[in-house]
C-alpha cells in the first residue's frame, strides 16, 4: 500500500516502527505447529492527514466483527447508549448498528425504547444473534450506494470496527447515505495516543489497519460529511458522537438574489443612459450574473490602473470620473460597498443635481435621489 487510506496522501519515507515476524492475524489458532505464519509489518504515517496505519493488505475476514467482552464492557456500552438515546431524542426512532457481531451490543440497544437493526457480514454471527431474537440482516457496506434494509435511519452506532477497514471512507459515505437528514451517530475506535504514550507496541496487530489520533479521527469524520458533537477518551478508546452536516438553507439568499435583480432591472429600465460607479468585484458579479452588459453605458472608477480597461464577465468599459463629466449619464448606481458614502458625496457635490443616484447597501437596492 503506497497511499493513505483516509486522504490518499503520501507517507513519510521512513516507517514509524517496523515489526518483524508479526502474527499474520490475531484470530484463529493453529491446528498444527507447521501451519505457523508470520510477516513483517511497517507502521507508517500520512504526511497530510497524519493518520497512522499499517502498510499491508487486510486480513481475509475484515468484514466480520469478532468481539470478546465481559460484563464491564457491556456496562460501558449500556451507559453510552442510554446517554446517546436520551440526549439526542432517539426514543421510538430507528437505529442501526453497523457491524453487529453476534448481537452482544445490539441486545443492549434492544433494552431501550428504540427500533433497532444490526447489519453483519458473518453468517455465523447472524445465526447466533437471530437465535437471541435480534433483528440482524446480512450486509456489508461495500460501496457508498449500498442500501441498508429499512433506511433511512435516525442514528447509527459502531463499536471498534472502522479500524479494520481497508476502505473507511466508503463505509462512512454509505452510512451517511443511509441516515436521515438530521442523522447522528455514536462511533468508537482505538486510540493511537494510548499506544505511543504508554509504549505498548504490542497493541499493533495485523487486523487493525488504521490507528486514529484525536486529530486524524476528526479529519476523517469531517471529510465524510459529519460534524463532531461530542468527544471523549476512555482508557484506550476514542468515543465520538457525530451528526450529518446539514445543507445550508438557501431560501433567504435566493429570495434576496431574485429581489435585487428585479429592483435593479426595474430601475434601469426607467433610463436610457445608466452608469455604475465602482469597478469592484461586487459590481462585476452583479453586472455579470444579472446580465446587464447591454444596459450599462460605462463604469466609473477613480483608480487609474483600472481606467480604460473592461470589466470581467460583463465587458463594460471603465472610465475616470473626469471622463464621466464629459459624457453625463442620467443616473449612477454605486456598487462599491466599502466606499458608498464617499462616492455618493462626490456625485452630489460634483455632478449635475438632475442625475439620479442609487446604491447597493448590504442586501438592498436603494434609490438615493
Amino acid at each position: 500500500m503506497k497511499k493513505c487510506r483516509i486522504c490518499d496522501g503520501e507517507f513519510f519515507e521512513k516507517p514509524i516502527l517496523s515489526l518483524k515476524n508479526m502474527p499474520e492475524s490475531a484470530q484463529g489458532f493453529l491446528a498444527y505447529k507447521s501451519d505457523n505464519q508470520t510477516m513483517d509489518i511497517n507502521i507508517v504515517q500520512c504526511k497530510f492527514c497524519g493518520t497512522i496505519q499499517l502498510d499491508c493488505e487486510p486480513v481475509s475476514y475484515y468484514r466480520d466483527v469478532i468481539r470478546f467482552g465481559g460484563d464491564s464492557i457491556a456496562d460501558i456500552r449500556r451507559k453510552q447508549l442510554k446517554e446517546f438515546i436520551e440526549k439526542y431524542n432517539l426514543e421510538n426512532k430507528k437505529i442501526v448498528e453497523v457491524g453487529a457481531s453476534n448481537g452482544d451490543f445490539l441486545k443492549i440497544l434492544n433494552e431501550f425504547n428504540v427500533n433497532c437493526l444490526g447489519i453483519e457480514h458473518s453468517q455465523k454471527n447472524i445465526n447466533f444473534a437471530r437465535k437471541l431474537g435480534l433483528n440482524v440482516e446480512k450486509n456489508f457496506l461495500e460501496n457508498e450506494n449500498t442500501i441498508i434494509k429499512g433506511a433511512p435511519f435516525d442514528a447509527f452506532v459502531q463499536f471498534n470496527f472502522m479500524e479494520h477497514q481497508p476502505e473507511p471512507n466508503t463505509i462512512m459515505q454509505a452510512i451517511y447515505n443511509n441516515l436521515t437528514e438530521d442523522g447522528v451517530g455514536l462511533l468508537t475506535v482505538p486510540s493511537v495516543e494510548y499506544i505511543f504514550n504508554n509504549g505498548v507496541f504490542y497493541e499493533f496487530l495485523r487486523d487493525h489497519l488504521i490507528y486514529f489520533s484525536k486529530e486524524s479521527l476528526f479529519f476523517f469524520i469531517q471529510k465524510n460529511g459529519f460534524n463532531i458533537l461530542e468527544y471523549s477518551l476512555t482508557h484506550d478508546t476514542h468515543n465520538i458522537i457525530i451528526k450529518k452536516i446539514k445543507k445550508l438553507d438557501s431560501t433567504k439568499i435566493n429570495y434576496i438574489y431574485d429581489g435585487m435583480r428585479k429592483d435593479i432591472v426595474l430601475y434601469i429600465n426607467k433610463y436610457e443612459k445608466v452608469a455604475v460607479w465602482g469597478a469592484s468585484h461586487h459590481a462585476f458579479t452583479i453586472l455579470a450574473c444579472y446580465g446587464l452588459s447591454n444596459k450599462i453605458e460605462y463604469i466609473i472608477d477613480s483608480s487609474k490602473f483600472k481606467q480604460d480597461k473592461f470589466s470581467i464577465g460583463s465587458n463594460i468599459k471603465i472610465i475616470s470620473p473626469e471622463s464621466a463629466y464629459k459624457n453625463l449619464p442620467q443616473t449612477i448606481i454605486v456598487m462599491a460597498p466599502n466606499n458608498s458614502n464617499e462616492i455618493i458625496k462626490i456625485i452630489k457635490e460634483k455632478f449635475n443635481s438632475t442625475i439620479g443616484i442609487a446604491t447597493i447597501y448590504k442586501n438592498e437596492f436603494r434609490v438615493i435621489r
